[in-house]
């Protein structure tokens, strides 16, 4: 299960999802400037998300897109071929990144250094990942957004998806108490500024035994609209 929200300046023109052939995959947003998408599966059962990491120097606008390594991420068949794709890639191609790539098997999180792509497998369990830095614990938003998640997985494993889901727009929707969003208005889950912010929100759950993935979307800030739920991706017969 990946549930993301897209933070971004609102001046940025986007699309809403986006149905692809060959192989048959789903973008949850277009980027209408760079080309791409941050976030999306696959009919082998291929996800992959992106993450422009905070810096101090401002992006590169003549690098490559790091949407478009997500959409390069979605021609794979598995999770492993997506790894040796990305490494194949020089990373200071990219401005700073960490990018998602998860299949039936595994879950990876690769973040480009200027020369090397830093890998690290994730285990079973919750994983919260902001754009300061990979799963970065100094990182305020990071830290609230654990404890907001934490109950999901117990719900999980106890069956209860419904109430699961309800946790997890919750907590995509949390803006902190008063002085927190005034203080940082980046360190909540979900940024309202006059110029940049949560522009949607989306959920991908895979289904191996029924063959298909669970694809949710919404088009703003999940505070202000729902989850609305997509056709959903059937996988490949043959992976």
């Amino acid at each position: 299960m990946v549930a993301a929200n897209r933070d971004e300046f609102f001046s940025r023109p986007t699309a809403g999802p986006a149905w692809l052939e060959s192989p048959r995959s789903v973008w949850l947003g277009v980027d209408l400037r760079a080309g791409g998408t941050w976030l999306g599966a696959n009919e082998y059962g291929v996800v992959a998300g992106v993450l422009n990491r905070r810096a101090a120097t401002p992006p590169d606008p003549s690098r490559r897109s790091r949407g478009v390594l997500v959409a390069d991420v979605l021609r794979c068949k598995s999770a492993e071929e997506a790894m040796g794709l990305v490494e194949s890639f020089a990373p200071g191609a990219f401005n700073p990144c960490t990018l998602l790539v998860a299949d039936l098997l595994q879950v990876v999180l690769l973040a480009n250094e200027p020369d090397r792509w830093r890998c690290r497998e994730l285990g079973p369990g919750l994983h919260v990942v902001t754009n300061r830095e990979t799963e970065s614990l100094e990182c305020p938003r990071h830290e609230r957004t654990v404890r907001l998640l934490s109950p999901v997985v117990p719900a999980l494993e106890a069956g209860e998806l419904e109430r699961a889901l309800t946790m997890i727009r919750q907590a995509l929707s949390d803006h902190g108490d008063n002085s927190t969003a005034a203080n940082d208005p980046l360190s909540v889950p979900c940024v309202h500024t006059p110029e940049y912010g949560t522009r949607s929100s989306a959920l991908l759950i895979l289904e191996p035994l029924a063959g298909r993935i669970r694809l949710f979307h919404a088009p703003d800030a999940p505070c202000r609209a729902r989850w609305e739920e997509l056709p959903s991706l059937f996988l490949a017969s043959e992976r």
